[in-house]
């Protein structure tokens, strides 16, 4: 997770009662674009970037301003340019964007768009209680994690299409990430996907972001598990699929130029290593594309619609074990 977004538990918002402030309040840095003179009210992040606005357009997007705003202030509360102070413990660069969201400077947001710019507004619109695009992140992130395995997205196989509302710098990782979000934020509609893209991270690269603080111990775990189920579901499909050659069974010949015929039993016993992985290799996600993109097309016009039942069977079969490994 990036550094805007490192840690998941909300942060408190402090206001400024305290006199011994105001001197440490005129070293801010003024944000260039979201400073307007006529504001009312200044926040100031972490990073000491001040935001002056308007509290009639911060409680419009967000429940928190708005019944923070209805309080009467504190006759201590500090101010800055005749203006009531807000101090956050947010980043000015994550603040910035759901600021400008606010304010209908969303050309960055529009159209597709990277995957820390989400996090960012993830975790801030959950923080901030803007609904809106609480309910934007969760179509975005539902467009790229659907809700069945069959209709799985994976922008990293070559020459599949596809056109995602989010860029993935590594999707693996990413949707580690995803779970770690998913979880905390309960979008239970996206984790069993997510959680099955992180899963075929290698267990190095899972293991080595919980050291990095990016997921903790739980996240880790689900996956681990998930990585085992998968392995036991792709040898449980292998085996169901070895059983549904048809009697009337054509058979494929071994080459173009063989006269020789062979059973599509025969072809599948040779893809076996393709199908049989361990706990820390990718094997359900394998298994989905060599069938569909290589061994489907290797036997026999008869066979081939009852190995499709087959192995759609199989894939709701580990679908909804994977749902209830992850019931939140």
């Amino acid at each position: 997770m990036n550094d805007n977004t490192s840690s998941l538990r909300l942060q408190p918002i402090e206001l400024e009662p305290c006199a011994k402030r105001r001197k440490r309040d005129d070293e801010i840095q003024q944000h260039g674009l979201l400073w307007f003179e006529d504001g009312n009210v200044i926040l100031i992040t972490e990073d000491r970037v001040g935001f002056k606005l308007h509290k009639s357009v911060l409680s419009l997007h967000s429940d928190l301003f708005k019944d923070m705003f209805i309080l009467p202030q504190p006759v201590e509360s500090a101010e800055m340019d005749g203006c009531f102070v807000v101090h956050l413990q947010d980043a000015s660069s994550g603040m910035a964007t759901l600021l400008k969201l606010f304010y209908n400077h969303n050309s960055s947001y529009s159209g597709a768009v990277s995957f820390s710019l989400i996090q960012d507004v993830c975790h801030l619109s959950h923080k901030y209680q803007v609904e809106r695009w609480r309910v934007d992140v969760l179509m975005r992130l539902s467009h790229c994690y659907p809700q069945d395995l069959a209709s799985q997205r994976h922008p990293h196989i070559a020459n599949t299409p596809l056109t995602l509302p989010i860029h993935f710098q590594y999707w693996t990782l990413d949707s580690m990430n995803v779970v770690n979000m998913a979880i905390h934020y309960e979008m239970k509609a996206i984790l069993p996907s997510a959680v099955y893209a992180a899963s075929q991270a290698s267990m190095t690269e899972l293991v080595q972001g919980v050291s990095d603080g990016r997921w903790d111990m739980d996240d880790l775990e689900l996956c681990l598990k998930a990585k085992e189920m998968l392995a036991f579901a792709t040898e449980e499909l292998f085996h169901q699929l070895c059983r549904a050659s048809l009697p009337e069974c054509k058979g494929v010949p071994e080459s173009s130029s063989s006269l020789l015929v062979q059973s599509c039993t025969h072809v599948l016993a040779k893809s076996w290593p393709y199908f049989h992985a361990d706990k820390s290799g990718t094997p359900f996600f394998v298994a989905h594309h060599i069938w569909f993109y290589r061994i489907r097309k290797m036997v026999c016009s008869k066979c081939r619609p009852n190995y499709d039942n087959v192995f759609r069977q199989q894939q709701g079969v580990a679908w909804k074990r994977l749902e209830d490994l992850c019931t939140i």
